[in-house]
């Protein structure tokens, strides 16, 4: 009598998950670079921006309304100048109300 042959091939082959070993090489690289970059240590101190900074970047975009903050800014400005330049002026002195107390009447 001769063995019986079984006709189950055995485990069936599992097909690669990323195509190629190449592929999954490249992979792998790519994996690990990313871990590494995101695991970095170099705590580099960035700067906050302030407001100003920021109303400027957006007015300088293309985002819709980025004029409008343009303007607001330059009005901004404006007004800022001009308050500056009436606390630094100062009235003529005259004769008649040098020593006055404002509010008073002579």
């Amino acid at each position: 009598m001769s063995p019986v042959r079984r006709c189950s091939p055995g485990p069936r082959p599992r097909a690669p998950r990323f195509g190629s070993p190449r592929r999954a090489a490249a992979f792998a690289l790519a994996a690990a670079a990313l871990a590494l970059a995101s695991c970095s240590h170099s705590h580099t101190a960035q700067r906050q921006l302030s407001e100003r900074e920021r109303d400027s970047l957006i007015a300088r975009s293309s985002l819709p309304g980025a004029p409008v903050v343009g303007r607001a800014l330059a009005l901004s400005d404006s007004m800022a100048t001009r308050a500056d330049r009436q606390s630094q002026w100062t009235p003529p002195a005259d004769e008649n109300t040098a020593g006055a107390v404002p509010g008073e009447n002579p």
